[in-house]
């Protein structure tokens, strides 16, 4: 009875490890899905700006409501799909590639964040000064317009965690193809269309990019899970 309890406890605790290990894992993978159609999401729902770049009071003022939500909420997506792919890069790329995939790491996950932080000071702004019960609409329209001629206070986080999450996930990307964990083209395609999706914010084509490359993170996303059902 003493030895055959003794296995048991042993199998148990050889077990918990593994049990723990495939828990984390699919929580990343599943936090990769659910961030990345999020992304997408707010990409294909974000109306285009103007000429000078700007959002006009009554491009706005009609979806406010929207507009909040998506820039906070959203952004809190693509957050969690820069740390989630983050993550799960570094699992798919324990050896060769680790240092790659450790630096790509660190610059996708400040990048998301940085990003979020930008979009939230954006939505909530323009949100408060398209609110009539606050302010009235001249006041909001003025309101606006200096914010999009001095945009600094929240492009600040914007544009360094743009760079960011184009540099990091080139370097997650080179981490995959070293390590040989995900299909070359796979790896190609979301390289191209990270680089791609940089310099074309908007428009159908960026929607038709932002699809591709959020299909490349389903990709990923449903890579790491299958390491999960072969242990």
């Amino acid at each position: 009875m003493s030895l055959t309890a003794d296995i048991s406890a042993g199998t148990a605790r050889e077990s918990t490890p593994v049990d723990s290990r495939r828990a984390r894992t699919r929580v990343t993978a599943v936090a990769l899905m659910v961030g990345s159609l999020v992304t997408a999401g707010l990409t294909a729902w974000h109306p285009e700006p103007d000429s000078h770049d700007h959002f006009a009071y009554d491009v706005v003022e009609p979806i406010r409501t929207e507009w909040w939500a998506w820039h906070v909420f959203g952004g809190i997506g693509m957050a969690a799909a820069a740390v989630a792919a983050s993550l799960a890069v570094c699992v798919l790329v324990p050896r060769r590639g680790a240092m790659l995939a450790t630096t790509g790491a660190v610059l996708t996950s400040l990048g998301g964040l940085a990003f979020a932080a930008g979009l939230a000071a954006e939505g909530v702004l323009f949100a408060y000064a398209t609110d009539t019960d606050a302010l009235s609409a001249e006041a909001g329209r003025e309101l606006m317009h200096h914010a999009n001629e001095n945009p600094e206070l929240y492009v600040a986080a914007i544009i360094p965690g743009a760079i960011l999450l184009t540099l990091g996930p080139l370097l997650l990307a080179g981490a995959l193809w070293r390590a040989g964990s995900a299909p070359r083209w796979l790896v190609v395609v979301w390289a191209v269309t990270n680089i791609v999706g940089f310099v074309t914010p908007f428009g159908l084509a960026a929607t038709v990019i932002n699809l591709t490359f959020t299909a490349m993170l389903l990709g990923i996303a449903a890579i790491l899970w299958r390491t999960t059902t072969n242990h």
